[in-house]
């Protein structure tokens, strides 16, 4: 009986099945999550853009603020925070549209710019930028 017992020594059917599901179920979660990981890469990225078109709108107001009489209102936009790869592909691209809102008050101005788009994933993301500014009259 001692040798039947030596030779009995390796994995048995339902132990390799056991590991085997146990690694796969191991294997999915680890692919989700990458995958999780990728996309909010991505959502951060676009983010970051929108922040510097904001930026850039921001700016161009502040050299506006500078030089002219600042219009107070609403001015709203749209354009690319991803251009499509070529012209007659639209899916690949990302469209986002902006509001610029600008209010005045005895001299200081809040201007407030919001971009606002959809991930190719249906996720609705924005990026708000507010900023006062104190606009001294011309030649004084």
């Amino acid at each position: 009986m001692s040798n039947r017992l030596r030779r009995n020594t390796g994995f048995t059917l339902i132990e390799l099945m056991v590991s085997i599901i146990i690694m796969s179920i191991a294997g999915g979660v680890l692919y989700y999550m990458f995958n999780q990981g990728q996309a909010l890469s991505i959502e951060e990225e676009h983010r970051r853009l929108a922040l510097g078109l904001a930026q850039n709108r921001m700016a161009a107001f502040k050299l506006l603020s500078d030089n002219e009489v600042v219009p107070v209102g609403s001015i709203n936009g749209e354009e690319y925070l991803i251009p499509p790869d070529n012209e007659d592909d639209n899916i690949s691209g990302i469209m986002a549209s902006y509001t610029i809102e600008i209010e005045e008050e005895n001299g200081l101005y809040t201007v407030s710019v919001v971009y606002e788009w959809n991930e190719h994933s249906g996720l609705e993301n924005h990026v708000m930028l507010v900023n006062h500014f104190l606009v001294e009259p011309l030649g004084g």
